[in-house]
């Protein structure tokens, strides 16, 4: 799985590594959370 980070909310998004490579994501890279990602991506608030 890829962590992503979304810039400015904290939720940390779990996306599998072959979905992650069709859309062109790196892992922990930061994202705009207005960006079109498809629904089996699940959202998990990060924990300070």
């Amino acid at each position: 799985m890829v962590r992503l980070q979304p810039s400015e909310k904290k939720f940390l998004i779990l996306i599998p590594e072959s979905k992650a490579k069709i859309l062109g994501l790196k892992k922990d890279m930061e994202f705009d959370v207005d960006s079109d990602f498809s629904e089996n991506i699940i959202y998990k608030p990060i924990k300070n």
